[in-house]
């Protein structure tokens, strides 16, 4: 999975990732299967981590395809 786990960041993150953030989202795709709510959760994680703010954005099943 570490290669399609790979794929996923690439897509996810064009500007790319810390090696740190990289694993840890790489650990997530190995650990949970890929869904609407595995990407959410991990779009959410890695914006907290970047954009560190009071605010949080949540989407909908329906706005990650």
């Amino acid at each position: 999975m570490s290669g399609d786990a790979d794929v996923v960041i690439g897509l996810l993150f064009p500007d790319g990732l810390s090696a740190e953030v990289a694993e840890v989202v790489r650990r997530t795709l190995q650990s949970d299967a890929v869904s609407a709510s595995t990407v959410r959760r991990i779009l959410g994680t890695v914006d907290q981590q970047r954009w560190p703010s009071p605010f949080s954005v949540r989407l909908s099943k329906d706005d990650v395809a």
